[in-house]
């Protein structure tokens, strides 16, 4: 028998006596493990994914709503394109953001 089908045979539990013969039988049983773990990790990712997007609430929804809390800090890079543009901006909000964020 090859290394591979040894490993497998050993991860899954399988004795050697039982193991198939033929490359075509072992190629189709590695297969068919190695599409039940991606099954399987698929599985766990949106399960997990799933749990974590039900704890997250957005309370900040627009500019407005990051200058009305105190719970979130935010900033900017100084002298980057963005805080130049926020700063120069024609809405007073995104002035306003520039004033009160943290600049790094």
């Amino acid at each position: 028998p090859g290394p591979a089908w040894i490993v497998a045979t050993g991860l899954f539990g399988k004795t050697r006596g039982d193991s198939p013969e033929s490359p075509s039988a072992r190629f189709i049983i590695m297969s068919w493990w190695f599409f039940m773990m991606v099954i399987l990790s698929m599985y766990t990712a949106n399960l997990a994914a799933s749990l974590t997007v039900n704890n997250m609430d957005v309370q900040i929804k627009s500019v407005q709503d990051l200058l009305s809390q105190s719970s979130i800090s935010w900033g900017t890079v100084r002298a980057t394109h963005t805080e130049t543009v926020m700063e120069h901006s024609v809405d007073p909000f995104y002035r306003e953001l520039v004033r009160k964020g943290f600049h790094v």
